[in-house]
């Protein structure tokens, strides 16, 4: 089979991962269309079936609902030097266990932080769980609270 269309491809090199849409056209008039994920070295294929599938096992790994909400935060941290910072910030995405976030200053992954709602006054203790890329606002963090109440946004989530 030879492949002769490859589309949709998106990668982040700095954890060499990437995945895309594929279709290959066979020697008679067989098409064979699927998705395509990349990891390191190796190349894994799988149809349009078997993406569906593995995506719906995905999606039951979410905890709760997720909201596209701008909401005023503060986070708090221990700098190396051991002074405590507080800055401002503003949430792209809320959920009951987390957000994602805008920050202005580069925080690392697992990093352990103080999450405020500014809008309500609650706070809760949390962890950085993902980093972006740097934007022109700042960097896109995400940030899983512990143990928050589950009204901490003031939403029904």
């Amino acid at each position: 089979m030879q492949a002769v269309l490859l589309t949709v491809w998106g990668s982040d090199p700095s954890i060499r991962f990437g995945a895309g849409i594929f279709c290959a056209l066979g020697p008679g008039p067989e098409v064979s269309c699927g998705a395509q994920t990349q990891k390191g070295g190796s190349v894994k294929r799988m149809s349009f079936r078997q993406e569906v599938e593995c995506e719906g096992r995905f999606r039951e790994k979410r905890r709760g609902v997720r909201l596209n909400s701008r909401a005023p935060v503060a986070i708090e941290w221990e700098e190396s030097n051991g002074g405590a910072r507080r800055v401002e910030a503003h949430t792209r995405v809320v959920g009951p266990y987390g957000c994602l976030l805008v920050f202005p200053h580069n925080l690392e992954v697992e990093q352990h932080v103080r999450l405020t709602n500014l809008a309500n006054g609650q706070s809760a203790p949390a962890v950085v769980v993902w980093k972006g890329s740097e934007q022109a606002e700042g960097w896109e963090i995400g940030i899983k609270l512990i143990g928050p109440e589950m009204d901490f946004w003031g939403l029904d989530l």
